[in-house]
């Protein structure tokens, strides 16, 4: 439907971009995540994981997170995959620590350098 490349797949996961972006879609088989999962305990770990959308710079991330924020909608995971950086938004918890960074002045750039030791999604945490 979307013309889609796989980019990167392994028994686990899956990751397709129909452009010039690292991925568009991920998918994720639970089977091999979580195989001694019930199905009941799956049930809500099924459905969307993310969209992407592409900003011509940093500053324009920050700036539609900072739009986003001002209604209440906040991210809960920012990290740097490598080719990306990426703002996950799902349930607000009040994470906006990239947000008071580039207001307390941090360079721009500095959110581009990709730190090996940053935590992990806290919804893939969750799946051990």
């Amino acid at each position: 439907m979307f013309d889609a490349e796989v980019k990167h797949e392994n028994p686990a996961l899956a990751y397709l971009t129909y452009d010039d972006e690292h991925h568009r879609f991920a998918f994720a088989n639970l089977d091999v995540l979580r195989p001694a999962g019930e199905k009941t305990k799956k049930e809500g770990l099924i459905g969307v994981d993310h969209l992407a959308y592409t900003y011509s710079s940093i500053d324009d991330l920050l700036d539609s997170c900072e739009q986003l924020k001002s209604h209440g909608i906040t991210p809960y995971w920012c990290v740097h995959h490598g080719g990306t950086v990426a703002m996950y938004y799902a349930d607000p918890d009040n994470r906006e620590d990239w947000l008071a960074q580039k207001r307390a002045g941090v360079r721009l750039s500095s959110f581009l350098a990709r730190s090996t030791d940053e935590p992990v999604s806290p919804i893939r945490e969750a799946l051990g």
